[in-house]
C-alpha cells in the first residue's frame, strides 16, 4: 500500500485505520487520539448552544477490532496510550484487557482551562481534564519511571483540528515508551500531532487518517513545521 505522504522518518496512510493496518508492519508504540463518539468537526461550532447529546454523537467505534488489531501490530515489550473520553472508556478497558493487554493506569492531562463540552451545557462541570489510558504487552521499562500521571500542558493556542492533542503532551508519551529510532503508530491521525511529536523525539512515525482534508493539513505541518487552515 502506497502511503499518502511519506518522507524519511514519517509515513501518513490515506484510509480506514483497519484496513490500512492489516498492511503495516510490526511497531514498537502506538500514541493515539480516537473518536470520543461525538462528531465535533461536524458539529461543535454550528450546533454549539443546542441541549440535545444525540445531535453530537458520532458512530461507534468497533473496540474490539481495534484492539486486536493493536496487539498484532504491537512489538513485545510495547506500550499503548489512547485517549478517551469519559463515555467509552468502559468500551476501551474491556477491549483492551480481553486480546491480552494488561492495565498499570492512566494518565490525566491537564489542560489548564475549562473547556465546553457537547450536551446539557450549563448542567455539566466544564472539562479542564481528558484521560489518557496506558495499556503494555509484556513489561516494557519507562524511559523516566519516576515521573507522575498528571501531564499539564495547554490547548494548542493556534490548533486546527477541533480535538488537537499538544504536540508536547504526545513527546512526552512518546519519549516514556518508544526508544530512538522506533517506530510509533497513530491510527487516527487528524492534524498530524503524534506524527510531528515522533519527528521530534528522534523516533519514526506511521500515521493513518480517514479524511482526506486533515491528510492535507498534516502533510502542510510536516512539510513546513506549521499548520495551515483546514479545508
Amino acid at each position: 500500500m502506497k502511503p499518502y505522504y511519506e518522507a524519511g522518518d514519517v509515513a501518513l496512510y490515506l484510509g480506514d485505520c483497519v484496513d490500512v493496518m492489516k498492511a503495516l508492519k510490526p511497531v514498537d508504540a502506538i500514541v493515539t487520539d480516537p473518536p470520543y463518539n461525538i462528531d465535533f468537526e461536524q458539529n461543535y461550532y454550528s450546533n454549539r448552544k443546542r441541549k440535545n447529546w444525540s445531535q453530537y454523537v458520532d458512530a461507534t467505534l468497533d473496540y474490539e477490532i481495534l484492539a486486536g488489531e493493536f496487539w498484532r501490530l504491537l512489538k513485545e515489550p510495547g506500550a499503548v496510550y489512547i485517549c478517551v473520553g469519559y463515555d467509552n472508556y468502559v468500551d476501551w478497558y474491556r477491549a483492551m484487557a480481553g486480546v491480552g493487554f494488561s492495565y498499570p493506569g492512566y494518565l490525566v492531562w491537564d489542560k489548564g482551562n475549562a473547556t465546553w463540552l457537547a450536551g446539557n451545557y450549563g448542567v455539566k462541570w466544564k472539562q479542564r481534564t481528558e484521560l489518557i489510558m496506558h495499556w503494555i504487552k509484556g513489561r516494557p521499562p519507562l524511559a523516566l519511571p519516576d515521573e507522575h500521571n498528571i501531564l499539564c500542558y495547554p490547548r494548542p493556542a493556534n490548533g486546527q483540528h477541533p480535538c488537537e492533542k499538544p504536540v508536547e503532551l504526545m513527546e512526552r508519551l512518546i519519549r516514556q515508551s518508544c526508544g530512538l529510532g522506533g517506530m510509533v503508530l497513530d491510527p487516527f491521525a487528524g492534524s498530524g500531532s503524534t506524527l510531528e511529536a515522533a519527528r521530534l523525539q528522534g523516533r519514526r512515525g506511521v500515521g493513518i487518517e480517514i479524511d482526506e482534508a486533515w491528510c492535507k493539513v498534516a502533510v502542510a505541518r510536516l512539510r513546513q513545521g506549521v499548520l495551515v487552515v483546514a479545508p
